[in-house]
């Protein structure tokens, strides 16, 4: 006869139910799966704590690269904001230069028409002198 079930143990030699071997039994077997439990968690307390350990890294990674990465964003507003200043004082420059070559420009033609002038004022002034000259060359010529 097999066992059936609980209430219905196997039966030894002498028709007896082995309560002691099968307390026995049952305690080994509990021992055994408290030791593999024992292993079970042994195991899993140091996948853990790799774990906490891997993470724990992980976070200081992040924390230095948000720390980076807000440093650089800074570094970029900076260069951006130079950049500006730059593009605007170039802008003025580009301004004042076009100015200068304006008022160069205004500053040659005024010296090309003072030079036509002063070539004029000294063509009246050589006549001048040349009428001069024939007058007081005609003057001289009835005296003599």
């Amino acid at each position: 006869l097999g066992r059936l079930c609980f209430c219905c143990p196997e039966l030894d030699a002498s028709g007896r139910v082995p309560w002691r071997q099968r307390a026995q039994n049952t305690r080994q077997s509990l021992q055994q799966a408290q030791e593999q439990l024992d292993v079970a968690l042994g195991e899993a307390q140091i996948r853990l704590t790799d774990a906490l350990k891997r993470a724990e890294r992980a976070e200081a990674e992040s924390k230095q690269l948000r720390k980076f990465l807000q440093e650089s964003n800074v570094r970029v507003e900076v260069a951006e904001s130079e950049a500006k200043k730059c593009r605007d004082e170039t802008e003025e420059l580009k301004v004042s230069f076009r100015r200068a070559e304006e008022t160069a420009t205004k500053a040659r033609q005024e010296l090309q028409h003072a030079r036509r002038r002063a070539e004029v004022a000294e063509a009246i002034a050589a006549r001048c002198e040349a009428a001069k000259a024939a007058a007081s060359g005609s003057s001289r010529s009835p005296s003599a």
